[in-house]
């Protein structure tokens, strides 16, 4: 979202912009998730579940050498 605003800065109201997703990108996102599901739910502790998939995420993030927002924005 983007504030439109008027000469002297006041927001005079919203708007957005959207783009249709790439199906290659949905399907990168879609395994990711799956996998992520998958670790979260392999311990029965959900807690460990959560860590391991962060790691695992992590893990992926440095092998790529970007951070978390710079992956998400080349989706």
């Amino acid at each position: 979202m983007t504030a439109s605003l008027d000469r002297n800065g006041s927001i005079l109201g919203y708007h957005s912009n959207r783009r249709k997703p790439d199906p290659a990108k949905i399907k990168i996102v879609s395994e990711m998730y799956r996998e992520l599901k998958r670790i979260e739910d392999t311990p029965s502790n959900r807690k460990d579940g959560m860590a391991e998939a962060h790691k695992f995420l992590s893990g992926v993030l440095s092998q790529k050498g970007v951070s978390y927002d710079e992956y998400v924005l080349t989706l």
